[in-house]
């Protein structure tokens, strides 16, 4: 099987682009790309995306009636015990990109801390630790033979840990194009999205590399 083995360069907290998006009150791009990256450069128009996914992935996805406004769809979604998004941390080299797959989800983006997170199936990526050297696998998390070119993206702890501090500001920056966005939307709803995104998502500055 053909392997390809490169640095990694960065690691970026994503959201999976929701499929079905007919039913929600505020414009959407028509064609989005698969993942929306969540950072200071994220676009109003994919900002609109994650917002719109986390309605439809929480269970709304079949109750948004035609005639309700996007605060009214907004406040039911805040109203969820626990909210979830699809997508988590992708893994970026100079050539080779390893995604997050099906069931990985970005509330549990810290378990990169612990060199232990889930990446999904389908296929499974995962994560060698061998002493102070990290590689990050595109398939075989699940002990299934690889599908395809088998990726590999390496690093140390250190600088692994490095990236997923750079992901934590990438968050907290995040928040601010997520409140713009919700305070022109919807501005009653804006701070109590911001409040529970950062909750749900685990979004705390003063984290270190210690945190767990």
């Amino acid at each position: 099987m053909r392997r390809r083995e490169e640095p990694l360069e960065r690691l970026e907290a994503v959201v999976v682009s929701p499929r079905d998006r007919a039913s929600l009150p505020w414009p959407l791009t028509e064609a989005p790309a698969p993942f929306v990256r969540l950072s200071a450069s994220t676009a109003r128009e994919d900002v609109a995306l994650v917002v719109g996914q986390l309605a439809l992935y929480n269970g709304l996805e079949e109750d948004i009636a035609d005639n309700e406004s996007p605060a009214e769809v907004i406040a039911r979604a805040l109203a969820i015990d626990e909210l979830v998004l699809p997508g988590g941390l992708r893994a970026i080299g100079r050539t080779v990109e390893i995604a997050p797959s099906c069931c990985c989800g970005l509330e549990a983006w810290r378990e990169w801390y612990q060199l232990s997170p889930w990446l999904g199936h389908d296929p499974t990526p995962w994560i060698e630790v061998d002493g102070e050297a990290v590689r990050v696998w595109s398939d075989g998390g699940l002990g299934e033979s690889a599908r395809g070119e088998l990726r590999c993206l390496t690093s140390t702890r250190a600088r692994l840990f490095e990236h997923v501090a750079a992901v934590e500001r990438d968050l907290v920056d995040f928040l601010e194009r997520l409140r713009g966005w919700t305070t022109t939307i919807a501005p009653a709803q804006a701070a109590a999205l911001v409040d529970r995104f950062a909750h749900a998502f685990a979004v705390r500055p003063e984290t270190t590399a210690d945190a767990t």
